[in-house]
């Protein structure tokens, strides 16, 4: 079966899928961010920037959350310069882990970076990375400190 140049080019767009990457404010995901949004633009993907909130945070949670999704979207625009790069902003409450794993289900690729706020943020490898590493999911992307 022989298709045209513009089938392939169609049918290669539609079937590339969205890379998700964790945000927590942290110089290491940061990084994440940087280095998912030019693989996505090179793979055509559409980028989903995920941040997870706990519910330890005094309030009503949908508001917790609009501030989250506010402040994030904030970060993103202030980062991403690519006009041509289709990106998300995902806030969502839980444990950042099983958060960023639940996005990834369906995605290309799931980036984090190497060490983020967390109470093991001294070691080389984050507990969210060690965390979503071990997990049958997407492939597992960690961005690590150069």
């Amino acid at each position: 079966m022989t298709r045209k140049k513009e089938e392939l080019e169609m049918t290669s767009t539609a079937e590339k899928g969205s890379i998700v990457v964790g945000l927590d404010g942290s110089e290491g995901s940061r990084r994440a961010v940087d280095w998912a949004a030019k693989e996505a633009a090179v793979r055509g993907a559409a980028l989903e920037v995920v941040q997870a909130w706990t519910a330890g945070e005094f309030g009503d949670p949908r508001k917790i959350g609009e501030f989250h999704e506010e402040k994030l979207v904030e970060a993103i625009a202030g980062m991403l310069h690519d006009p041509g790069l289709e990106w998300t902003a995902v806030v969502e409450e839980g444990s950042a882990a099983k958060v960023l794993l639940n996005r990834a289900k369906s995605a290309e690729m799931l980036v984090v970076g190497s060490r983020g706020h967390g109470a093991l943020a001294g070691l080389a490898l984050g507990s969210v990375g060690i965390q979503v590493a071990t997990h049958d999911s997407a492939p597992v992307v960690v961005i690590v400190r150069r």
